[in-house]
């Protein structure tokens, strides 16, 4: 068994592995594959037993950038994690994760995401959710209604690459200003948005007022509805023509480098505290350690201790840092065992957040 990144040479038995396992559909398909697909961030997991190289499993990383806690880091998604399913059951799947994620350590990529098909696998990798999901959906009557109003036009698909970037991007940092955990959507980052929902057929449909945009909606089509994939900048009027439907967990996340991300992000003002505890990661074992985190302007700075007051694993550590769950709810479900003055502290240095999910690929 041999990891290594892809080479032109795999990229049909890539393409056959994904179309066995997702969506092959056209036109998605060959987008995907022509405007997304790189070999570079493909790791893939060969069979050398007896020297037919045939591909096990493989995976896809998508780089981007996070606003979390006031900071911009970067981050990677896993796309596409598949296992052959000829080989599947030998734990192939975990061992090429375990490599993936070594491999972004050693690469000082401090945080990883990705929609979980398999929760529980990914859980047992360290993986922990941190946004959760509310669906909206436009009813084809105020699907008309909105258009009533002759300041909202759908933009044209074929010409997406000619479309007002910069304006639509300024709406969505205004929308997310106040969240946490979106991404910093770079140019290049919404030509990969878009395309897909293109790919799917559906609808940008952008709000302006003396030619200045001010709201957007993408919408896809359903048979008895429109689903939003997303939106921007609505006033409170343009937003109550949505139905909210059912809210659920999303995105996973992992904290990748624990002493990196606890020594960038920012902590709240006014807050001066220490707090020391040993903290455990199961799959990358430089995070392992006794610990003494000391917070003030700020900001924090990790230092090795030679004892602690209480065990923290790392994917309750992420789900503190990323503000989805808080240090005494985390007790409270018997995920902390720890003393209640270090729950507080602990409460105080990671508050919760509003986090906002922004992508899907």
């Amino acid at each position: 068994m041999e990891f290594k990144f892809a080479a032109k040479k795999d990229f049909s038995a890539i393409k056959n592995l994904w179309a066995c396992s997702f969506e092959s559909y056209e036109p998605y398909f060959s987008w995907y594959f022509n405007s997304v697909y790189q070999p570079k961030k493909t790791l893939c997991c060969f069979d050398t037993d007896y020297k037919q190289n045939v591909l096990l499993a493989d995976l896809q990383f998508a780089d981007y950038k996070l606003q979390i806690r006031d900071q911009i880091m970067p981050i990677t998604f896993f796309v596409g994690v598949i296992t052959n399913p000829l080989y599947r059951g030998k734990h192939i799947g975990e061992k090429l994760m375990k490599e993936a994620l070594q491999y972004l350590y050693e690469h000082k990529i401090p945080l990883a995401c990705l929609y979980p098909e398999a929760p529980v696998f990914y859980q047992k990798l360290g993986f922990e959710y941190c946004y959760e999901e509310t669906q909206s959906y436009l009813l084809p009557q105020s699907y008309k209604n909105l258009f009533s109003d002759p300041n909202w036009k759908i933009l044209d698909n074929q010409n997406f690459a000619d479309w007002d970037w910069k304006s639509i991007d300024k709406i969505y940092r205004q929308q997310n200003k106040s969240a946490n955990g979106w991404i910093v959507r770079r140019k290049k980052d919404w030509f990969v948005f878009v395309g897909e929902a293109i790919c799917d057929q559906s609808q940008m449909i952008l709000y302006s007022q003396e030619e200045n945009p001010q709201a957007y909606l993408l919408l896809l089509p359903k048979k008895e509805y429109f689903l939003v994939r997303e939106f921007a900048g609505l006033s409170p009027t343009q937003q109550s023509l949505l139905e909210t439907g059912q809210t659920k967990p999303s995105v996973m996340g992992r904290i990748i480098d624990a002493k990196q991300v606890l020594q960038q992000i920012r902590y709240p003002k006014g807050l001066e505290t220490k707090i020391s505890y040993f903290l455990k990661d199961d799959q990358i074992k430089e995070n392992n350690g006794h610990y003494l985190l000391t917070v003030a302007n700020q900001k924090g700075v990790l230092e090795s201790a030679n004892s602690a007051r209480f065990h923290l694993g790392i994917p309750e550590l992420t789900s503190m840092v990323w503000g989805y769950r808080s240090a005494t709810e985390l007790a409270q479900n018997n995920r902390l065992f720890a003393p209640s003055d270090q729950i507080e502290i602990l409460d105080r240095i990671f508050p919760k957040q509003i986090n906002k999910t922004t992508h899907r690929t």
